[in-house]
């Protein structure tokens, strides 16, 4: 499903949480609506975003990469380019400071184009 996912190597020192939060804060968003979004819980949320020793479940890490529509890459210090042709990673990095429902149409629609050979 998603290609080019960060590795332990590449994430140095990338915090899952202070990403989590620094793109939930982006989008103007409260815990309460991103627990909304993603279905998980505030006090979750909070948890992750908080303490760095806490890592989430893939299928948590996919929760939360859904509801703020963003790639997962992103969460983990990647990039929503990350997957994408030369000519789409440019396209893709310029919408990434939009806003989450915004950013996620335009990524859909880079994902939807045809790739060169």
């Amino acid at each position: 499903m998603f290609t080019n996912l960060p590795t332990a190597e590449t994430l140095d020192a990338v915090s899952f949480g202070k990403e989590l939060r620094r793109r939930r804060k982006a989008a103007g968003w409260t815990l309460e609506r991103l627990a909304e979004e993603s279905g998980l819980s505030p006090n979750y949320l909070a948890t992750l975003e908080t303490n760095p020793d806490r890592d989430p479940s893939l299928s948590t890490l996919l929760k939360i990469a859904k509801g703020l529509e963003v790639h997962p890459a992103v969460l983990l210090g990647g990039s929503a380019a990350d997957g994408f042709s030369a000519d789409g990673r440019e396209a893709a990095a310029l919408v990434d400071g939009l806003p989450p429902r915004v950013r996620g149409g335009v990524l859909q629609l880079l994902r939807s184009l045809p790739r060169r050979r």
